[in-house]
């Protein structure tokens, strides 16, 4: 059975293969039909929200006050941003909140939403540069210290095979004639 709405062949083919891969690999029967259900409401819940959704509209009749105004916030939120991601004072992370803030009253969301996202954008790859550096010095210091345990280990072995001076037998003074 074909339907004959648009697109939706496709869309009822990748439906029919998600509801047969979590049928193979979901835990239970209540779990695929949870999915399922999940899965085929969440397209059809933001197509009726869009539909409902205000156009969005380009400012035609904008001043060019309100123009220069926006480039210097963008520059401004994009200038913040690198400002206090990259350098390593936590302290100044604050600089961001009066840019957003600036961005929400003057221009609503239509300002707020693409600068929260620059400011997102530029702080994650931030955050994961440190995470990464704190993850490698902690990689490299818990190696050190099973070298440093491997190494008294095989000092504690060579120890223990090394012969003691009591041991040793002393070799005759002169040989036999």
């Amino acid at each position: 059975m074909r339907w004959r709405v648009g697109r939706s062949t496709r869309s009822r083919d990748a439906r029919t293969q998600s509801i047969l891969a979590n049928a193979f690999l979901g835990p239970s029967a209540v779990a695929v039909a949870a999915i399922t259900v999940g899965s085929t409401l969440a397209p059809v819940c933001a197509c009726l929200m869009l539909r409902k959704a205000p156009q969005v509209r380009w400012p035609v009749r904008a001043r060019r006050v309100r123009w220069i105004e926006a480039v210097t916030l963008a520059a401004g939120t994009v200038s913040v941003t690198l400002l206090a991601t990259r350098t390593t004072d936590s302290a100044l992370l604050f600089l961001v909140s009066p840019v957003l803030i600036w961005a929400a009253f003057r221009f609503q969301l239509a300002g707020a939403a693409p600068c929260a996202l620059v400011v997102s954008t530029l702080a994650v790859p931030a955050a994961t540069g440190d995470l990464l550096l704190a993850a490698v010095i902690t990689e490299r210091d818990a190696t050190h210290e099973e070298i440093k345990r491997v190494c008294l280990r095989f000092a504690e072995m060579v120890a223990q095979l090394e012969p003691r001076p009591e041991s040793y037998e002393l070799p005759p003074e002169d040989p036999p004639p």
